[in-house]
């Protein structure tokens, strides 16, 4: 942009970035070699370098190029400037933000040329209420899309597609396995197909009404990078997991470029105890209902397992877990025990996540009657919770016809698991048949996920498989209108905020 400028439209430019000598290493290794190496700019360099072409500043034919650091606004307090470039505005110190809002200071530099301004401004996000998540959602919120050639749907890039095995792996080892997933049909990709059929294809798409008239703004991850591969994300990720908040701070603003926001929701174990009620496993829970109930069983898959939870639910909500287990043995093994638990405790639907061993999930959906494929996602733009899609004839391995599979937002479902395990008020009951908290597992794995940028996510060192059944067999409570989605606290708490 600043080189169009020069060569097209010149104007006088700024380019602020956090300290001063940042500010003069930009311009001898960026602004510099870019002039000097373009046969389209290089006449511009002017004939006496020692008085126009100074460390700090650069006089090019009607235009001048200034170069400062955050910490002396002051400096620009008398130049009217066209093009300012704004550079890690999260990490400005406060001398320049105890003047003001930056991006409003910049803006008093720029008042004198109206409509014919661009103020570009670019930083990793540090805190929700830092400058560049502010300025972001003043924007139109453009995402970076990538459309599937498999299924033909788009998608957001993001790392949350990213899928790996884990279990009993070293970092190293895991990110070897990892895949970009298309959330709609499944279909795997590896780094080299990411860059070349995905990010080569893809587009950027407004999410947002813009707040501030002609504002456009831009949300990237890293993964979008050709230089980041799948593995090496996959890789980072794990080591942030098990380094603690510092590292995984890091991780979510560097790499998925978020806001790091403290954690608003954690399940405790003891509230599990208080959930449970008189009734033994296998049997009704004791509720008054109008005698309307219906089961739905929900199967996180694992590597080795597949962790399943089968619970009841009553017209008006109310529900009880039955049974839960953990089945092990060949994959036909599996899921021939799976459909066989589903016909004795009569389960009505049976949701499964397909993240992993997808192509397994896929078989048994199509063998077995009552089971259906689930796909996690992120909030639709809808506001929907559910929505139902198709998986394409060449993921069926040669099976005829075609295969509905679910595509769900994973924290919406679970916010209503997370309130029923907590007795929220608003919730209706949701038990645990007696001497289900003692088993050590399901207490330490339906209590895992801890809320945190609006998303639950597992906890460090402990997994969440049966939270994540929980999650599913909710979903299907939800799809036959026995639940309907619950807002949390922290979530109106947000959505107050955002209000205001």
């Amino acid at each position: 942009m600043l080189c169009r400028s020069a060569d097209c439209d010149p104007g006088p430019a700024l380019f602020v970035q956090p300290a001063s000598d940042e500010a003069i290493l930009f311009g001898e290794t960026r602004i510099k070699p870019t002039l000097e190496d373009s046969p389209a700019l290089r006449y511009l360099i002017p004939n006496d370098r020692r008085k126009n072409y100074q460390t700090d500043n650069y006089r090019l034919p009607g235009m001048a190029i200034y170069l400062i650091g955050a910490g002396s606004p002051s400096k620009m307090a008398s130049k009217p400037i066209r093009y300012v470039f704004m550079d890690e505005v999260d990490k400005y110190p406060e001398d320049f933000t105890r003047e003001g809002d930056p991006v409003d200071l910049i803006d008093q530099r720029t008042k004198t040329y109206g409509e014919r301004r661009k103020v570009v401004i670019t930083s990793t996000p540090t805190h929700e209420r830092g400058t560049i998540w502010t300025e972001l959602q003043n924007g139109d919120q453009r995402r970076f899309y990538v459309t599937c050639p498999e299924c033909g749907q788009a998608h957001v890039l993001a790392f949350e597609h990213v899928k790996f095995e884990h279990e009993g792996l070293t970092p190293c080892e895991a990110s070897a396995t990892a895949r970009y997933v298309c959330p709609a049909c499944g279909r795997k990709y590896t780094s080299r197909e990411k860059d070349s059929v995905l990010v080569a294809r893809g587009e950027w798409r407004p999410t947002s009404k813009p707040k501030i008239k002609g504002c456009v703004s831009f949300h990237l991850e890293s993964i979008a990078a050709p230089w980041v591969s799948l593995e090496s994300i996959a890789e980072k990720w794990l080591i942030a997991k098990r380094g603690g908040k510092t590292k995984l701070r890091a991780f979510i603003n560097s790499e998925l470029a978020q806001p790091w926001i403290e954690a608003d929701d954690k399940i405790h174990v003891s509230s599990i105890r208080a959930r449970e009620a008189e009734y033994a496993e296998g049997e009704s829970f004791p509720y008054a209902d109008d005698g309307d109930r219906m089961r739905f069983a929900g199967v996180d898959v694992q590597k080795s397992e597949l962790v399943c939870v089968v619970r009841e639910y009553a017209r008006g909500g109310a529900s009880g877990l039955v049974y839960k287990t953990k089945i092990q043995g060949s994959s036909a093994e599996q899921f021939a025990r799976l459909d066989a638990i589903c016909e004795q405790y009569n389960v009505f639907l049976c949701a499964i996540d397909a993240r992993y061993r997808t192509d397994d999930v896929y078989g048994a959906c199509a063998s077995y009657s009552g089971m259906v494929p689930a796909h996690g996602s992120r909030p639709f733009r809808d506001g929907s919770v559910w929505q139902q899609t198709t998986v394409s004839r060449n993921r069926m391995r040669g099976r005829d016809g075609e295969l509905a599979a679910i595509m769900y937002d994973q924290s919406a479902v679970f916010d209503n698991v997370a309130l029923g395990i907590r007795g929220d008020a608003e919730c209706p009951p949701w038990y645990i048949y007696k001497g289900a908290s003692d088993d050590v597992q399901y207490a330490q794995e339906i209590t895992a996920k801890t809320k945190t940028l609006g998303l639950w996510s597992a906890g460090e060192h402990v997994d969440d498989h049966y939270a994540d059944a929980e999650k599913l067999a909710e979903l299907c409570a939800i799809i036959n209108g026995y639940r309907i989605p619950i807002e949390s606290e922290s979530d109106k708490a947000e959505k107050l905020k955002s209000d205001a």
